[in-house]
């Protein structure tokens, strides 16, 4: 790629290189999910049959970096885009803020618009139905030092559980900031 102290330089040099890249491994390689920008970086995490999309901003601008001029982008930096999954979805969680999301599909697509201020990830949840509604199981009393179970139901609109039970074991002292 070439050595350069320009930030700017750098930047649209790798940035051509990926996409170059990219490019070349597409008849090989079909994503499941992508995004509209080369700035949003995302990955996958499958637990069971349930996928997490992770979407991180690494869109980043010249700050007060103190050293060589232009040679640092340390300021992290607005941008917006989509995150595109390669299915359609009944529902969509934002799971770093705890919300639903609004979200668009077409054909076999489901497009997420991204809006960061600043560097910053984001954790989204598609699934196939919207959760109507968690039920949880709590015992009735626990002892300081012991162990006990929490179950919790995700439920959809047909009061059917969507991903099984979430199991929990923990000691009462762990619960206490």
């Amino acid at each position: 790629l070439g050595a350069t102290s320009d930030a700017n330089k750098r930047e649209v040099r790798i940035k051509k290189a990926v996409q170059q890249l990219k490019k070349s491994l597409k008849p090989y390689i079909k994503l499941e999910s992508f995004t509209s920008s080369i700035d949003l970086i995302r990955f996958e995490r499958t637990w069971n049959n349930t996928k997490y999309y992770f979407v991180i901003n690494d869109k980043r601008e010249f700050g007060s970096y103190v050293g060589p001029w232009k040679a640092v982008k340390d300021k992290g930096a607005a941008n917006t885009g989509k995150l595109i999954i390669r299915k359609k979805v009944g529902a969509v969680y934002e799971l770093s803020r705890g919300k639903k999301v609004n979200f668009t599909t077409n054909k076999n697509l489901t497009e997420i618009p991204l809006s960061f201020d600043t560097n910053d990830g984001r954790i989204y949840l598609a699934l196939d139905k919207e959760i109507a509604k968690i039920s949880l199981e709590l015992p009735q009393s626990v002892t300081n030092g012991s162990n006990f179970t929490i179950k919790a139901k995700i439920l959809d609109a047909n009061n059917q559980p969507m991903s099984g039970y979430l199991n929990l074991v923990r000691k009462i002292e762990d619960l206490i900031w």
